[in-house]
């Protein structure tokens, strides 16, 4: 069961069909997944600050309530303290100074505030009026015998992020989020298609060869690649279409030519010609010593190539699906193992290449019997 799941799962993410949606659903849950913990980072850090500053705050309001405390022990009269709050204590956007006794309110921001306040002046209409709006509100009572006496702070809590950047922050913080989120996706985009576009040409690279594969193989089902246990040479070209030797098998002239007419395929292009000819001259060479040296040419062929005897002393390489080039690099490398031969065995042994040419393969094939090697 686990392992029909591992293979779903593997499914989804290589499969053609499945995998840009798969791995585009992957990055922008990983992006919303980063995005959330960026998010809630931001809160926490919002929260730290604002917790901060609140508690400055009440500090400074604490500190405030001592000193209106020590004023009006010293004397000062209610109006003394309202005056100093107007003329001494500054108030901004982001906060203002209240001052209330018992139910009622002193003063407000400024003087200006104050006297416009209305029915706001009852302290407990005034709280709840404030509590209605986006603030934070923190207070402090003065002390001993003028506890009647209340001060207060007043915070606007956008202002307050407007002045710690905070907003700015986070927006910046953002925009790079989402910048590099279109990156990714963009490049997302960009290396599936290239993979999509690549799979795709691998498979029909792979069907293309796969073609090719059956047709070769249908074409060495068509030779007659039979193994009997006959002993007659000439019974065994008639039924099998082969040479045998003591180590290897060629196919003769029957099945050479057979093989060229049906090389006109456009799978099996290009096809190169390679002859290989004991030069006999006067001398007289037995047919072992012939396929001995044959043989170990044979062992050096590629999987498509194919090689038969014409006559005595005289065999072809049919090279399929090899280019021009490649086919030259090939007949000098035969023609290398051939000087190894020549200077173990003895005889000297030729390899020349049939030049490319528009023609059908049996044409050139037919024309080059007819002319002798150089």
């Amino acid at each position: 069961m686990k392992k029909q799941k591992k293979g779903r799962i593997k499914r989804i993410y290589t499969s053609l069909r499945y995998r840009m949606i798969s791995i585009s659903v992957t990055v922008m849950v990983f992006i919303a997944v980063m995005l959330a913990a960026m998010l809630v980072e931001l809160h926490n850090n919002q929260e730290q600050y604002m917790s901060m500053y609140q508690k400055d705050q009440q500090q400074f309001i604490d500190q405030l309530a001592n000193t209106l405390t020590y004023m009006m022990e010293n004397g000062k009269t209610e109006q003394d303290v309202i005056t100093y709050m107007g003329d001494e204590i500054e108030a901004s956007g982001s906060r203002f100074f209240v001052l209330t006794k018992d139910e009622s309110v002193l003063f407000a921001k400024n003087d200006i505030t104050t006297k416009c306040l209305g029915s706001l002046k009852d302290k407990k209409t005034f709280y709840k009026s404030m509590e209605q709006q986006d603030v934070i509100i923190q207070r402090a009572a003065l002390l001993r015998e003028f506890q009647n006496y209340e001060l207060c702070v007043v915070s606007d809590v956008y202002s307050v992020k407007a002045e710690g950047n905070l907003n700015k922050h986070q927006y910046y913080i953002l925009l790079v989020v989402a910048i590099m989120s279109l990156v990714l996706a963009s490049l997302l985009v960009t290396m599936l298609g290239y993979w999509n576009r690549t799979e795709k040409q691998l498979e029909g690279t792979e069907k293309e060869l796969d073609l090719r594969n059956e047709k070769m193989e249908q074409i060495s089902q068509e030779t007659g690649t039979l193994t009997g246990d006959k002993t007659d040479l000439l019974t065994k070209e008639e039924v099998t279409g082969i040479i045998k030797s003591k180590k290897a098998e060629f196919y003769n002239i029957y099945t050479i030519k057979m093989l060229l007419q049906k090389s006109e395929d456009a799978d099996l292009k290009p096809l190169q010609i390679l002859f290989v000819n004991v030069v006999m001259g006067n001398r007289y060479f037995t047919k072992d010593q012939i396929f001995n040296a044959m043989e170990r040419i044979q062992d050096q062929l590629r999987p498509v190539e194919v090689m038969g005897e014409i006559r005595r002393g005289r065999f072809v390489i049919l090279a399929y699906r090899t280019l021009y080039e490649t086919a030259k690099k090939r007949e000098q490398e035969i023609t290398a193992l051939c000087k190894q031969i020549e200077k173990e065995e003895g005889f000297a042994i030729r390899c020349q290449m049939v030049e490319e040419d528009e023609r059908k393969a049996i044409e050139r094939f037919e024309q080059a019997q007819t002319e002798d090697m150089a």
